[in-house]
């Protein structure tokens, strides 16, 4: 595995459920379309988050202007 390939930021993300601007659209209220992903962390040899998946950090791209990072919404993606 590359371990340059283990993260991203602000990176299209491939699910296979919603995708994780929906999701924290219906978790925190609002469009998805007004949410980004701002950390995508994928797991990478021995450590991995549940069966090899990803962990998402989702923010409002208005709270993303004013720097508040008070909000971001957390998911986990697996497998």
């Amino acid at each position: 595995e590359d371990p340059l390939r283990c993260h991203e930021l602000n990176s299209y993300v491939f699910t296979q459920h919603e995708s994780p601007e929906l999701q924290a659209a219906l978790a925190l209220r609002g469009n998805p379309e007004d949410w980004m992903v701002l950390l995508k962390v994928g797991s990478l040899g021995g450590f991995n988050w549940g069966d090899a998946g990803e962990l998402f950090f989702v923010i409002h791209k208005s709270a993303l202007q004013k720097c508040d990072f008070s909000r971001v919404y957390c998911n986990l993606e697996s497998s």
